[in-house]
């Protein structure tokens, strides 16, 4: 009895150990170490600023929370490492919340952002 349930305790050490390892995996694959949307609440524009972590190709879109994207930057434009600010012109956009959405290949980063008109 004693051996099967020392033989369950490893099992469930190593499901743990490999489950923390997943997770810094995925950490250390995300390109984009922090990203702000300013000013939040917004009336007219937004910049996006991001700290990247290694160069990397990100598509950048701005979408209403029905999930239609009203803008985007048109390309998997290449950043370098480093800061980028990314500026959008919402002055058509009614007063309400919005999502500002980075991806990648490997991550996907999402900013809640809010305009008041």
């Amino acid at each position: 009895m004693l051996k099967r349930f020392t033989f369950i305790k490893i099992i469930v050490i190593l499901l743990f150990a490999l489950l923390l390892m997943n997770e810094e995996c995925q950490e250390i694959n995300k390109p984009v170490k922090s990203a702000v949307i300013a000013p939040n609440p917004a009336i007219d524009k937004i910049t996006l600023i991001m700290q990247i972590e290694n160069e990397t190709a990100l598509n950048i879109g701005i979408f209403d929370m029905n999930g239609e994207m009203l803008l985007n930057n048109n390309t998997s434009e290449v950043y370098s490492a480093g800061e980028h600010r990314v500026e959008f012109n919402i002055s058509q956009f009614i007063s309400g919340t919005y999502l500002c959405k980075i991806d990648n290949e490997n991550s996907t980063e999402t900013i809640k952002f809010l305009v008041s008109k």
